[in-house]
Parts: C-alpha cells; sequence; structure tokens
C-alpha cells in the first residue's frame, strides 16, 4: 500500500518540473509540503523512552544483536544532566532511544524543600517525608519537636549557629510563659539516600540550617552546599556503569553533555 501511494506523488511530481514531490536519502524518503515549504520525512521518527540506566544498557545490546553490529558502529549515545538519548544508527537517524531518569522519591522530596523559607511546623512535616534517609532520625526529629512556636511563645534574640560537644546546633533565646530559655536545635542534619528511582548506590548529604527570626518568629530555610558535586558524582556512576556494561562494543560512542 505504502509503495502504491509512494508512486502516486511520484507521478504528481511532473507537475512541478522545477521542484520533485519526493527525495530519497540515505535518512530515507522525504516529501515536500507545500504548506510548509520544505522536505519533511516520510515515515516519522520512531522514539521510544526508559528511565534507568539498566535499561539503557539493555537497549543497546539488544539494537547491536538486531542490527548485526555487534562493534556499535555509527551508534551514539550522550548522556545528560537529565538522562540521555541513544541513536542506533547515525547514518539514517529514523529512531531513537530517549532516557529520562528517574529520580528516587525521597531525592524528589529532599529538592522540594531546599533553599525556600519555611515556618517550623512545615520544616518538621518535610523532615519526616525525609525519615527514611535521615541519619539518626529519631534523635534529631526529637530536637526540633520539643520547641513550639505558636502565640504562647516568642522568640527574644536572633538565631545563632554556635559549635558544642554536640557539633553546631541552632542557639537562640524562647519566652514562654514560664520565663526566658536558651533553646538549642541541629543546624545540620546527615542524609544517605539514593539517587535513581530503584537505585542501589547510595550517597551522603548533609542539609545545613540557615535560621533567621523575621517579625518575631523563627523561619527555616534548609540548603545543600555539596548537592551539586554529589549529583555530578552519581551521574558519573551512572556513565561508568554503562561503560563498564558496553565495554564489548568498543565503536559506540559515547558523549557526556552535562
Amino acid at each position: 500500500m505504502l509503495d502504491e501511494l509512494l508512486d502516486v506523488f511520484r507521478m504528481a511530481s511532473g507537475q512541478d518540473k522545477r521542484r520533485p514531490i519526493s527525495l530519497k536519502t540515505i535518512r530515507g524518503e522525504y516529501l515536500y509540503s507545500d504548506i510548509a515549504a520544505e522536505y519533511k520525512p516520510l515515515l516519522p521518527e520512531l522514539k521510544r523512552g526508559i528511565s534507568t540506566v539498566e535499561s539503557l544498557a539493555a537497549v543497546v545490546k539488544e539494537e547491536t544483536k538486531r542490527r548485526d553490529n555487534a562493534l556499535g558502529s555509527y551508534m551514539t549515545v550522550i548522556f545528560t544532566e537529565k538522562g540521555g538519548v541513544f541513536y542506533p544508527d547515525d547514518k539514517a537517524r529514523l529512531d531513537l532511544w530517549t532516557y529520562e531518569r528517574c529520580l528516587s522519591q525521597q531525592w524528589q522530596t529532599l529538592l522540594k524543600g531546599l533553599n525556600t523559607e519555611t515556618s517550623h511546623l512545615s520544616f518538621i512535616r518535610w523532615l519526616q517525608g525525609l525519615r527514611s534517609s535521615i541519619v539518626g532520625y529519631p534523635d534529631i526529629i526529637r530536637e526540633f519537636k520539643k520547641v513550639t512556636f505558636d502565640g504562647k511563645n516568642s522568640v527574644t534574640s536572633q538565631p545563632i549557629i554556635e559549635s558544642g560537644a554536640a557539633g553546631k546546633q541552632v542557639s537562640f533565646t524562647l519566652e514562654t510563659k514560664n520565663g526566658v530559655t536558651q533553646t538549642e536545635m541541629p543546624a545540620s542534619i546527615p542524609l544517605v539516600l539514593p539517587f535513581t528511582r530503584g537505585g542501589t548506590a547510595l550517597y551522603s548529604l548533609t542539609i545545613e540550617l540557615d535560621v533567621a527570626l523575621q517579625d518575631d518568629r523563627v523561619v527555616f530555610r534548609p540548603v545543600v552546599p555539596e548537592l551539586e558535586s554529589v549529583t555530578e558524582k552519581a551521574i558519573a556512576d551512572e556513565v561508568n556503569y554503562f561503560e563498564q556494561e558496553l565495554d564489548e562494543v568498543t565503536d559506540l560512542l559515547v558523549l557526556l553533555d552535562y
């Protein structure tokens, strides 16, 4: 059926001697579009998606078998900050695989709460969402829950970070109905969590707190200074895993774009 349609198009091309309606190239056949005033592929690009680096490695291995191309000649994989893309045939470029990295639920929860000012209650709820990744969670959450900020309590000093036997602490003066008391909370929170969903590799991070007094209320702003470097390390580990899995596909071109 497709061949018959192509014959019709080719016959119709005789109506315009200046420009053929179809062109055959190494990347397949193209048809001229009067509306777009350009040639467009006759067959649409076949695009498929995956979400793990393990699946990406499996796809490349399978494509080398299906195409009888054990060395991976004219095959390209490009890793990006968000995932990557695999071109099985750089000559034809009629299909591709997209790799969209799926971050672990804990990593996503971490990112949602970073670099934003939040109340004490919202901060505690965010920490509860990171329960499985916080090292020493019961003790840490207890320290943050021991103080409540409501109409009965007020902070009378700007929070400061001090070093002590228990490590860095956020210290401030809290005035309650029972009087004035010096209160401390952890200034840093250690984490160990996976980067990708289903991933077995774990990465260590530390949440550092920027705590300030604004209009008589304490505002929490969590940050992770080493987040960028750890993210780069996690992506590099993915690339290293992929290259080890495909070490026999010697002509495969692997590029980094992040």
